[in-house]
């Protein structure tokens, strides 16, 4: 069966039988006879009704697919981003503003709906650049930026965000690239590390750029541990401690991210006044890695 071809049983007519899969029953046939029953000739439904293991009514239409066929078709898409606005400026206008920043690589900005955008990206360095700065200003609009997946819904914003994580008195032979990104993966998946990581200036700490379901609970320490080449058996190992930058909240009601539940306007909760709250000093590596929001430089020409 094609992926993607809808599973419709009704109005056809074959004048022979269909060369269909022979999929064998979930239990042995009984006997008869002396001998075993073949496995059932599934026709479409039947097949239908396999491939989604019985948890839709029969009578729905589905287009049916595997989970690696969904992985394939969402590839082309693995660096690309959803711009969204509360008041969006012309499609042209954005579009415009993005060829004020330099980006390295090909691009393409699409219209999703009045509030959204899709933001196709040919490069992970240009997908990072975009992603970390999480807000944008088009037209004194802001723009908020999450990752597309496969799952994306508009009125849903994504719970994955890129947060900045350190490891603070990390041993200094643990500072090479891809020794830190190992260490990082235990948390979520690595995008970039900031400057003084990477040339190695600051040995007293490093920091890494991860992604994160902002939902989940912040880990506190990974361990390190080193192994018997052969044996695989641990020799000896020691925790890591872990800090994370601001990690923004999430609200399970509305689906939106930069506030809880409990602040929800949606559900007639009063926000809370943000204040003055103090800035960790994993702030630094965000300003040195470009982290943090920031506009477009081509000035916007005003609507004719």
């Amino acid at each position: 069966m094609e992926a993607g071809r809808p599973l419709d049983p009704q109005n056809h007519s074959f004048s022979t039988p269909p060369s269909l899969p022979r999929v064998a029953a979930p239990t042995p046939s009984p006997l008869e006879k002396g001998k075993l029953q073949p496995p059932p000739l599934m026709d479409s439904h039947n097949l239908y009704k396999h491939r989604f293991n019985h948890q839709l009514p029969h009578d729905r239409r589905a287009a049916a697919f595997f989970e690696d066929e969904i992985q394939t078709l969402a590839q082309s898409f693995k660096t690309s981003l959803v711009g969204k606005f509360s008041w969006m400026p012309k499609l042209q206008e954005v579009k415009y503003a993005f060829k004020g920043i330099g980006l390295a690589g090909a691009y393409e900005v699409r219209w999703l709906d009045y509030k959204h955008v899709l933001i196709h990206l040919s490069d992970e360095q240009n997908f990072n650049r975009i992603w970390t700065k999480q807000n944008w200003f088009i037209a004194n609009q802001k723009m908020r930026v999450f990752k597309w997946t496969p799952e994306f819904e508009p009125e849903k914003e994504s719970v994955v965000v890129p947060i900045w994580i350190s490891f603070p008195n990390l041993k200094a032979h643990l500072f090479e690239k891809s020794t830190l990104l190992l260490i990082a993966k235990t948390v979520g998946k690595p995008l970039f590390l900031d400057e003084a990581t990477t040339n190695g200036s600051r040995p007293s700490v490093a920091h890494v750029c991860v992604e994160y379901d902002c939902r989940k609970r912040m880990v506190e320490q990974v361990w390190i541990v080193v192994q018997n080449r052969e044996t695989s058996a641990v020799m000896n190992g020691y925790s890591q401690k872990v800090e994370f930058a601001h990690m923004p909240a999430y609200c399970d009601h509305c689906c939106h991210v930069g506030h809880k539940k409990v602040e929800c306007i949606v559900l007639g909760n009063k926000v809370k006044p943000s204040g003055s709250s103090k800035l960790q000093p994993i702030r630094e590596a965000e300003k040195a890695a470009d982290y943090g929001g920031g506009s477009f430089k081509n000035p916007i020409p005003p609507l004719i």
